[in-house]
């Protein structure tokens, strides 16, 4: 009976711990999407990098202050690798957006982004140019 029981334990893999990351932020309850991140998380994207889960968190939810929407496109994973493609529609551009993630032990370890991040840098004439 012990073995049947350990055969109905569904096992969390890196997609369903990707996926509970993109709900999260989707609902922005950036608490939850918090939970899903290794405390030394290393997020490498186009503007910024951080080394630290809580940095990475700010930031992100600085950023949903002008996010409209997000429409998936595809999710590739390869063991602990998991690949997501999506359009960040926001009220500056809409952006097609890649991230690489790497999961271990239940937690996103490595994140990495990719995007253009043209139309969210300030313009000639703007503060900060």
């Amino acid at each position: 009976m012990v073995a049947y029981r350990r055969s109905m334990v569904k096992t969390i893999t890196a997609t369903d711990v990707v996926r509970q990351y993109s709900d999260a932020l989707a609902a922005r309850d950036f608490a939850a999407a918090r939970r899903l991140l290794a405390d030394n998380l290393r997020f490498e994207g186009p503007i910024d990098q951080f080394n630290r889960a809580d940095d990475y968190v700010k930031a992100i939810s600085g950023l949903f202050a002008i996010v409209k929407g997000i429409e998936p496109q595809a999710i590739v994973a390869d063991g602990e690798n998991v690949a997501v493609f999506y359009v960040l529609e926001t009220v500056v551009a809409n952006a097609p957006v890649a991230e690489w993630y790497t999961v271990r032990e239940g937690k996103i370890v490595n994140l990495r982004a990719y995007f253009d991040a043209r139309p969210f840098a300030p313009q000639p004439g703007q503060a900060g140019h």
